[in-house]
């Protein structure tokens, strides 16, 4: 499982609600993530539209999982709601 978080002290706030119950002894990997400026992530995504779209198949399927990922996180979500 992998989470993100952002830290607070000596406390790190997580992206989402891994379900673990507390009290569970976990080991965590901390990585420092370098953000991009919106500048940056702007010119990122008008290099990635701008090339064709031919042979890039791999991206498309990953796409389509990622997708597919998003979906069944969010139907978790809803399946908790209404327990």
């Amino acid at each position: 499982m992998k989470l993100t978080g952002i830290k607070h002290g000596n406390t790190i706030e997580l992206s989402e609600n891994p379900n673990i119950p507390d009290g569970t002894q976990v080991v965590v990997e901390v990585k420092q993530v370098e953000t991009m400026t919106i500048e940056e992530k702007l010119e990122k995504m008008k290099e990635l539209l701008e090339r064709p779209w031919e042979g890039r198949e791999d991206f498309v399927q990953t796409m389509a999982e990622i997708e597919r990922e998003r979906e069944m996180a969010y139907e978790k979500k809803l399946e908790a709601l209404e327990k």
